[in-house]
């Protein structure tokens, strides 16, 4: 290793260093004791300095790891190495994040992002978790479908981890094709709880779109109480009604009837009870 490189990682080193002394929960991203240089995250308000720091990609989506046998989980942690930074909760700009002309792929690590398709006066929703994919595609007007109108937008739910996928790692994965199995694995299950969305807005009765959209979420962020199921997602009523196609009164008034029955319950901090 030169010395460029070695003062390189130095830097990088303190800099995490002091990255864990403040949260990022604690402090706005321009206030991060980030060195100038950190990947430049492009929000609709002003850009701002995101931190960056370097993480093992099976330490943030353990699940890619699956197929590997355990005498090649330490390679390959050390070899799939993915560049990270931090978004606050609010409306996301734009996601293409570039090195030079290299378009970058950008995968969620941490947190919750809300996905909205817009065309004319339709809006659909989906929640994006740990391991989905952000972008592409690109935010913004979508040029390639034919449909003028037709636009993206992401909304980070909470404060969120992102991943920036690059050549060399995606280069690094032709090392352990066992991880293919992981990735494909990812997707399916990406592409499964589309379709389930896509059906629970096609049923009748918003009730029973709200109550089956909470069973969908409770499978994945839900959490066994002895009172039921806590669902962590603090979902705003409007991302509520675009998920389940409704408009934000009618949803307000199928909650309540869900509350008063007992099925339903919000918490203080925004999460869910689930109780059927």
């Amino acid at each position: 290793m030169d010395a460029a490189n070695a003062a390189h990682r130095a830097k990088w080193r303190e800099a995490s260093a002091r990255m864990r002394a403040c949260p990022p929960d604690d402090i706005s991203l321009d206030q991060r004791p980030y060195p100038s240089g950190a990947v430049a995250w492009l929000r609709r308000a002003p850009a701002t300095t995101a931190p960056r720091e370097w993480i093992a990609l099976l330490d943030a989506v353990p699940a890619l790891a699956d197929g590997l046998p355990p005498s090649r989980l330490a390679a390959a942690a050390d070899a799939l190495r993915i560049e990270t930074a931090w978004i606050p909760a609010g409306p996301v700009g734009s996601a293409d994040l570039r090195n030079g002309s290299e378009r970058r792929h950008v995968v969620l690590l941490e947190g919750l992002v809300a996905r909205s398709m817009t065309l004319e006066d339709g809006t659909a929703t989906e929640l994006l978790g740990p391991g989905d994919v952000l972008c592409p595609p690109a935010l913004g007007p979508q040029h390639d479908f034919g449909l003028a109108g037709y636009d993206v937008r992401l909304e980070a739910l909470r404060t969120s981890r992102v991943g920036i996928v690059s050549r060399e790692l995606i280069a690094a994965f032709a090392a352990f094709p066992e991880l293919i199995d992981g990735l494909l694995a990812g997707r399916a299950r990406r592409d499964a709880e589309h379709a389930a969305l896509a059906v629970i807005a096609q049923l009748t009765g918003v009730d029973r779109r709200l109550l089956a959209l909470f069973r969908l979420l409770a499978a994945r962020h839900g959490r066994p109480t002895p009172d039921g199921t806590a669902v962590s997602v603090a979902v705003p009523l409007r991302l509520l009604a675009e998920l389940v196609g409704a408009r934000r009164p009618t949803v307000s008034t199928a909650l309540r009837r869900l509350e008063r029955a007992g099925t339903l319950r919000r918490l203080r901090d925004g999460s869910w009870l689930l109780r059927a």
